[in-house]
């Protein structure tokens, strides 16, 4: 709830006997929320917890006073290659393409192929910054591939990160996405984009990744049944963020 009386209660959780609720992509920035559990069992409900709060963070792409967007890391894709390397180096169609850029003239495209596929596409390491707040990767992506049903895929995208140089890699957790959130599942379990979505902002918090050297990995997959060729999977416009004292917030402006 927004209050602590629970008098505008924003959200509700079904009974759960897992020990963690996923909210939905819901609540508003630079809010503080109240929240609480309650107990039941076959005697019925039991009373309320304690109330406890927290306060979300800064909508992605905004700062606070005296504080603004610092870039870290930034690729439009209009350099070539630029460090980007595809894995494998055969069965994967990650190409820099013309065909539907976000800005300028070129953007990474993994087609939806109709062959089973695991294509990979992975940056050149990128030294997440360590001062400053809020870390978020943001990218803009076009997504046209198979879906299953309304909440899972077929074929889909999904972003990797490795902290050793690509020796071992880790799924971004979903729980960090701060805008535009996976569809659904593909059949081997990760949380993916899929569908047709227009070019949309999609960002995860790095904060746990801060003060380190990483490389992310977009990698998209595909079954045997229906593709999206010739398109599938647009990346562009690649960039880390986070939120820094702002180089005049101290200038005195006297000459």
């Amino acid at each position: 709830a927004t209050d602590a009386a629970f008098t505008n209660i924003v959200y509700t959780s079904p009974a759960t006997t897992g020990t963690s609720v996923q909210l939905p992509p819901m609540l508003l920035a630079v809010t503080t929320y109240h929240w609480r559990v309650r107990g039941t069992n076959i005697c019925g409900p039991g009373t309320s917890s304690a109330t406890s709060t927290f306060t979300t963070r800064l909508a992605p792409g905004t700062c606070g006073v005296g504080q603004e967007i610092q870039t870290g890391f930034s690729d439009n894709m209009e350099n070539g290659v630029n460090g980007w390397t595809t894995d494998p180096v055969s069965g994967t169609t990650w190409t820099l393409s013309n065909a539907r850029p976000s800005s300028g003239s070129f953007a990474w495209l993994a087609v939806d192929v109709v062959t089973a596929s695991d294509q990979r596409l992975i940056s050149p390491v990128i030294n997440v910054p360590a001062t400053g707040n809020a870390p978020t990767l943001r990218f803009r992506h076009d997504v046209s591939m198979e879906p299953n049903t309304a909440a899972s895929c077929f074929d889909g995208g999904f972003v990797e990160v490795s902290t050793n140089g690509g020796s071992t890699w880790t799924v971004l957790d979903p729980a960090t996405q701060l805008e535009d959130f996976y569809d659904g599942p593909l059949a081997s379990g990760e949380r993916a984009w899929c569908g047709i979505q227009p070019y949309t902002t999609a960002s995860f918090d790095m904060a746990a990744y801060a003060g380190q050297s990483v490389r992310l990995r977009f990698r998209a997959i595909t079954d045997t049944s229906v593709g999206n060729v010739p398109h599938g999977w647009y990346v562009d416009d690649v960039r880390i963020e986070n939120c820094d004292i702002s180089d005049t917030f101290f200038k005195n402006g006297f000459e």
